[in-house]
């Protein structure tokens, strides 16, 4: 078994309780019937073990990783182009958008001029001033949520129409393309069971502006980029203003593929693997 979350009870959201009761169920009879769990991150893992302490010797906490290969790489930005923050991942309520709008909102009335570029599942939708998640709908609070972002909408329309953008689902190439020429990468979740961009931008050699989630200090910890990652405190629209300005005051710049390979090279694709190898081979076959 592999498990990446456990969001019906740890993201920031009320989930009714016929379905927290429902995933518990199917949780636990897989950990019942499963011979080794592997958990994407010692996050999740405390997080089953907080639930269903009696599993501890059966669940393996084994980090993903960053590397999908090398081809990013050989893109440049274009320096005469407007500076944009990345953020790579579907609208969701923890996924937090509307902290970064606020945050983005703010630093723009403050007269800097930059971009806010998104990819992800319904992003595209955001910067048409639709930000119903049906799929949240039921949650309570998806409304003041949805309200909050119509209000930044009618409010301030110059900023969506000229420094947001929302691509949807996009190609890899389109997503290399961002990830190479952006300023940073902003994370502002507020629950991950890993949270890929931190790593992903890392092994990119971009700096990160991610909210400070115990699961994202492990990734920083893992590849030891504390010097490459400002975290804040997860709602705060003033301390991610303030991360996003120290970015486009003191760019960080991109580092080398040298550099890379030098500082993130110890934890590849090809180490999580062995990992899972070195472990499923105490079994017998």
């Amino acid at each position: 078994m592999i498990s990446y979350d456990l969001f019906w009870h740890f993201a920031p959201l009320t989930y009714p309780e016929s379905l927290v009761q429902e995933y518990d169920r199917s949780l636990l009879d897989w950990l019942e019937q499963a011979d080794v769990v592997f958990s994407i991150s010692e996050s999740n893992r405390q997080d089953i073990l907080s639930l269903f302490p009696d599993f501890a010797a059966k669940i393996e906490s084994v980090p993903l990783s960053g590397f999908l290969g090398r081809q990013h790489l050989l893109v440049a930005a274009d320096p005469s182009d407007v500076p944009f923050f990345y953020f790579p991942s579907a609208y969701s309520l923890y996924k937090d958008h509307l902290t970064l709008i606020q945050a983005s909102v703010q630093l723009w009335q403050a007269g800097f001029n930059f971009k806010v570029v998104l990819t992800g599942r319904n992003t595209d939708q955001l910067s048409r001033g639709e930000f119903d998640l049906p799929e949240q709908s039921k949650l309570p609070e998806h409304q003041d949520y949805v309200e909050r972002l119509e209000a930044l909408y009618q409010a301030h329309p110059d900023f969506f129409a000229e420094h947001f953008e929302g691509l949807g689902y996009c190609d890899g190439e389109v997503v290399e393309k961002l990830y190479a020429t952006c300023a940073g990468v902003v994370f502002p979740s507020r629950f991950e069971g890993f949270g890929f961009a931190l790593s992903e931008a890392i092994v990119r050699g971009q700096p990160v502006i991610a909210s400070d989630l115990p699961v994202l200090r492990e990734q920083v910890e893992l590849y030891r980029c504390g010097d490459r990652v400002q975290l804040f405190a997860p709602g705060d629209v003033g301390a991610l203003a303030a991360c996003m300005k120290r970015v486009l005051l003191e760019p960080p710049g991109k580092l080398s593929p040298e550099q890379i390979q030098e500082r993130f090279g110890h934890w590849r694709w090809e180490d999580v693997a062995a990992q899972y190898v070195r472990i499923l081979a105490q079994f017998p076959a």
